[in-house]
Formats: structure tokens, sequence, C-alpha cells
């Protein structure tokens, strides 16, 4: 969030500018200079058109997190893992973009390697932290399945608008 908000920001940019036309920083002339005056571009204009749904995202995104660390935190407890707001907070900070890597279906093997890594240094056995890794799994596929759930309820049941239009025809 920090990154975007100075990427957006008039005086960052200015500043940016004029660290950039420096001697020290010449190395950055070339491609580089290039994609990261896009990249600030892209990112101020990004925020000229969304700027009023920008916090509310955030907020949202905030919010997120807090859930997942209170749900995290509830499994963790019902396996008598006893781990503070804070050391979830970041565990799951980490936790997220490394199931992002497509090295496997769903996460499945890298989460639960991480929390054996990640948990090591709490005292957490590996057969508990594999054991909290199942059962976020199994959250994360409850939950997800309730939009899939909604979904199918869209697609099995007959479309009115299509009868209408069908009725007119005939």
């Amino acid at each position: 969030v920090a990154i975007h908000v100075a990427l957006a920001s008039p005086r960052v940019i200015r500043g940016a500018r004029w660290l950039a036309s420096t001697r020290g920083m010449s190395w950055l002339k070339g491609k580089l200079f290039e994609k990261i005056k896009r990249l600030g571009r892209t990112t101020t204009e990004s925020y000229r058109v969304f700027g009023s749904f920008a916090w509310p995202i955030i907020l949202l995104a905030v919010f997120r997190h807090a859930v997942g660390i209170a749900s995290f935190s509830i499994v963790a407890l019902s396996l008598d893992i006893h781990l503070s707001f804070l050391t979830v907070g970041w565990i799951r900070a980490v936790l997220q973009p490394i199931m992002m890597l497509p090295v496997s279906l769903s996460g499945i093997g890298v989460r639960e390697g991480s929390l054996v890594i990640l948990l090591h240094q709490y005292g957490v056995p590996a057969s508990e932290a594999v054991a909290l890794a199942f059962l976020l799994f199994a959250i994360l596929l409850v939950t997800n399945s309730l939009g899939g759930l909604l979904e199918l309820k869209n697609f099995l049941r007959p479309d009115r608008s299509g009868d209408t239009v069908r009725s007119a025809k005939e």
C-alpha cells in the first residue's frame, strides 16, 4: 500500500526524477529507467482513474487479512498451537505469496512444507504444522465452494429471461 501511495504522490515522483537525474544514478538510464518511469506513470494514472475506490479496497484487504489471522489463530488453537496474532499475521503474509508459486495444485505440499519450516521456530512439531495446513486447506475449500454452489444453483435453474424471449417468438 505504501509503495502504491508513494508512486502516486507528486512529491515522491518529483524526488524520484531528481534522484534519477543525479550522476550516481546514471546506471539506471536505458531500459530499466524507462520501465520504472512507465510503472510510475501507470500507477499515477490508475490512481487518477480509480482513486476514489483505493481506500475502500485497501480497507477491505486489511479486513480480509484480519479475518484470515483470526481464522488461522482459531484453527491453531484448536490444535493446541499457541501463537500471537503478530506471529500469525507475518506467517500468513509470507505464506500467501509462497502458495501462489506455480509449482503445485492449490498450494498442496507447498503450504505444508512452508508451515513446517515457519512454525519450527516456535516449537511446533512437524506433524502439528501439517495438520494445521490441512485444516486451513479444508477451510479454504469450504469457503470457496460456497461460490461454486451459488453458481451451480444459477446453472441448474432455468433462465427466466430466455423463457420470455422464447415465448415472444412463438
